[in-house]
């Protein structure tokens, strides 16, 4: 199995056992402010930018794949926009800014825990940025999305070895029961939606790391890992299920508690 290594923009490293996945197979094009919440992530690790993708859940805090974030000295966030850009023009000190799960680990390209949380600047909302909601927390402790559609979107290259796309790209997938990723990938798997295509022919691949899993306008997942085989080859994909950390995302930020929207603000304007 292949965690969804971020697909870099400088220069190309990529260590140990990681095959680079390229692209959001056969997605669509996505329409001016139809995923608002959607926003671009440049990680600096070792004088090198990766892409990844992140979910706005409120004005300050954004939930990405702890992955992407790993040995990060820096990440820039971008907003509101369908267009890839790769020069934002603030920079957040990942040490102040970058909670990754605390149980988050990576065994030889096993994710365990993949999600974080990303404290940003205070960011206003209007019709091109927006939050959008956690799912609702069951009894016990996460919801049963399988044989649920849901929708993936990204900013991951279009052609294999080929660049990040300049425009964001969605698809749509269905969840599968978690068995069909431990056959695929192993049993050294936790807190994870399968999902793939009907058909097999859309998926989501690298550049494409911790974008959103929505269903019914609902942040169900945050994808973490696809097979290391590319992205066309029909396998499923692995994404951190979200109604399985909403006690850690309410711990971290106060999202899904009564957030107090009354902290000390730095607005960045759109």
């Amino acid at each position: 199995m292949l965690i969804f290594l971020c697909l870099l923009l400088v220069q190309l490293l990529v260590a140990g056992e990681a095959n680079v996945l390229q692209r959001i197979v056969n997605g669509k094009l996505a329409k001016e402010r139809q995923f608002p919440y959607v926003v671009q992530i440049l990680i600096d690790a070792h004088n090198v930018t990766s892409l990844c993708g992140g979910s706005i859940i409120a004005n300050n805090w954004v939930l990405t794949a702890a992955h992407c974030t790993e040995n990060a000295t820096s990440v820039s966030l971008i907003y509101g926009s369908i267009w890839r850009k790769e020069k934002p023009t603030k920079k957040l000190l990942a040490k102040d800014h970058v909670f990754p799960h605390p149980q988050y680990n990576n065994f030889g390209g096993s994710a365990i825990n993949d999600i974080a949380l990303i404290r940003t600047e205070w960011v206003e909302f209007s019709v091109r940025i927006q939050s959008i909601p956690l799912p609702t927390e069951s009894r016990d402790g996460y919801n049963n999305f399988v044989g649920q559609w849901a929708f993936v979107a990204g900013w991951g290259a279009l052609h294999n070895n080929g660049s990040a796309s300049a425009r964001l790209y969605w698809a749509k997938l269905q969840v599968i029961d978690e068995s069909a990723c431990r056959y695929r990938y192993g049993n050294n798997l936790e807190g994870i939606l399968c999902a793939r295509s009907d058909n097999e022919q859309q998926s989501a691949c690298d550049g494409d790391s911790g974008g959103p899993l929505v269903h019914n306008k609902e942040l169900i997942g945050v994808l973490s890992f696809g097979s290391k085989s590319g992205c066309e080859d029909g396998d499923p994909l692995g994404f951190a299920d979200v109604s399985r950390y909403l006690g850690w995302i309410r711990h971290v930020s106060g999202v899904g508690n009564n957030y107090n929207l009354n902290v000390n603000k730095i607005i960045i304007k759109h």
